[in-house]
């Protein structure tokens, strides 16, 4: 009896009793590592560009405190972007990891979503699309910035000993070797650990070695 008279007394003054969680505006955190450690960022609206928060190409897992979130590789929600409505503690296996540069709240919820398409179609493609417009400059071995072959990339055909000097050094994420065995090391002048490859490395992750290369040398 109790419980209906307080239920009456809110509808009459016109109040709506809605769950904590349903009160709170939608938020989204980025956080620095995978499972959700290192630095964070929280937004609870729509940012074109992570370079003025100082959070550019950072994110590594993502918590969602409520609505859907497009993640973009470039600012103002350029290149491939995905969508997310739920935690993630590791967006390398999405081919997402230190890319983020914008973020939006996706506000329409019947809206095509273009964003899980791209983002399922560009595994399929991009391997032919990279390869068609190299074909004119085939390197030896290729490092690029990001997973999957994205980002920014250095082409070579011979040692660098220092990348450091090709402002590239700590960067690789994935590589491509078109000929010969390469060893990749974390120092320059070839120095602490090595690694030796003669195949294409999608992920360096996997590998315990993302952003740690600073000299290539080819073996053979």
């Amino acid at each position: 009896m109790k419980t209906f008279a307080m239920l009456a007394a809110a509808i009459l003054a016109g109040v709506v009793m809605l769950p904590a969680a349903a009160l709170a505006d939608p938020r989204i955190v980025l956080f620095e590592h995978v499972d959700y450690r290192g630095a964070k960022i929280v937004l609870g609206r729509d940012e074109p560009n992570l370079v003025a928060r100082g959070f550019n190409d950072i994110a590594s897992s993502i918590r969602v405190k409520g609505g859907t979130w497009e993640l973009c590789e470039h600012v103002n929600y350029g290149g491939r972007c995905i969508r997310v409505s739920d935690d993630n503690p590791n967006l390398v296996p999405r081919g997402f990891n230190d890319i983020v540069s914008s973020v939006r709240l996706v506000r329409d919820r019947d809206e095509r979503d273009w964003g899980r398409d791209r983002d399922r179609d560009w595994g399929r493609d991009h391997d032919r699309d990279w390869d068609r417009d190299h074909d004119s400059r085939r390197a030896d071995i290729v490092l690029f910035e990001h997973v999957d072959f994205a980002g920014d990339r250095r082409e070579l055909d011979d040692d660098a000993r220092n990348l450091v000097r090709l402002d590239f050094n700590d960067i690789v994420s994935s590589i491509r070797i078109r000929h010969g065995v390469w060893q990749v090391c974390e120092h320059v002048n070839y120095g602490g650990r090595c690694m030796t490859f003669d195949h294409d490395v999608r992920n360096l992750v996997d590998y315990g070695f993302n952003d740690q290369i600073s000299s290539v040398r080819r073996l053979r």
